[in-house]
């Protein structure tokens, strides 16, 4: 298994170890024995993984596109090590680097309400981390600075982990939520505030929040489909935005309604009934479908930026 695990006497002579690959190249295994990969460019048939389970993730994957492909795979592993250095030391374009822009300050560890921050945040994950297999580690925080006599005079929200509200009610609230979201995206929403976005979500056109930031997570990534298939180690840190958000009265629901857009229809327009400013997406143990709870806002206006959080993801162990 490499330097790495042998320097931390993982494996002893002797010990039962396992071999990722496709169905081909099993049948081929049994009847002939393995035999070292075409583009060989070692001379053993053990790799310096710095993830154990890669090289039979890559084996897997790759063998089912074709040999030409595993072959690829093979080579790709061999420099493997090489690969992992270099991601280690992967820096951020300077444009995307939070601190870079404009009225975003990077705040200190000593700086009053940092610790404040960090507490509350890891709190805000810890009401559902029995849920997720990772945690969050806060590598940095930034402070969002607003135009004096704008929106910017109301107080901040700090992140808290929420108490639950009566299934059905409605309720006047605002609240601190989590929005995670790709850096280019996350420069465009501090500069220029958020904006609806074009395709519908689980509960139409709207901004969506959770009140836990693992659930937040995946949408930092370039894909929900990347972020699951890379081991965690291959991924950089993620920006969560910690957002003050006017919930104003929040609809609850416990299915999928595309088609809600928080604009009055006619029956609401003529009668005042039905009226809702936002949606909130209940979870599984309320009758819902959801794993931890959604909120969704129909107007942007609703939403300020007042915190961004740099996290990386850590491995946490199931009970």
């Amino acid at each position: 298994l490499g330097p790495r695990a042998a320097d931390a006497g993982a494996v002893s002579a002797g010990s039962r170890l396992f071999h990722g690959t496709s169905r081909e190249a099993a049948k081929a295994i049994i009847g002939d024995g393995f035999q070292l990969p075409v583009q060989q460019r070692v001379t053993s048939l053990t790799f310096p993984l710095p993830h154990p389970w890669l090289h039979n993730l890559m084996a897997s994957g790759f063998a089912s596109f074709g040999w030409k492909a595993f072959d690829l795979a093979c080579h790709v592993v061999v420099d493997v090590e090489e690969a992992w250095n270099s991601v280690k030391n992967i820096s951020i374009p300077t444009e995307l680097q939070p601190e870079k822009w404009p009225g975003v300050t990077k705040m200190k560890p000593t700086d009053k309400g940092y610790q404040e921050l960090v507490e509350s945040f890891e709190q805000a994950c810890g009401q559902c981390q029995d849920k997720y297999d990772f945690g969050l580690c806060v590598a940095a925080v930034y402070r969002v600075e607003h135009k004096q006599g704008g929106e910017g005079d109301e107080p901040r929200a700090e992140p808290r982990a929420p108490a639950p509200s009566a299934a059905g009610s409605s309720t006047e609230r605002r609240r601190c939520l989590f929005h995670g979201t790709q850096r280019d995206s996350a420069k465009a929403i501090v500069h220029g505030g958020f904006r609806l976005p074009e395709r519908r979500g689980m509960f139409g056109k709207g901004i969506y929040f959770a009140d836990c930031p693992l659930k937040s997570l995946q949408y930092t990534r370039a894909s929900e489909r990347s972020w699951r298939f890379l081991p965690r180690f291959l991924q950089s840190r993620g920006l969560i935005l910690g957002c003050s958000v006017d919930l104003g009265k929040s609809r609850e629901l416990a299915s999928a309604n595309q088609r809600l857009t928080g604009q009055p229809g006619w029956w609401t327009r003529l009668t005042g009934f039905g009226h809702y400013d936002s949606v909130t997406g209940l979870t599984k143990e309320r009758g819902g479908s959801l794993r931890v709870p959604e909120y969704v806002v129909y107007d942007p206006s609703r939403v300020r930026v007042d915190y961004i959080f740099e996290v990386s993801s850590v491995a946490v162990p199931q009970s």
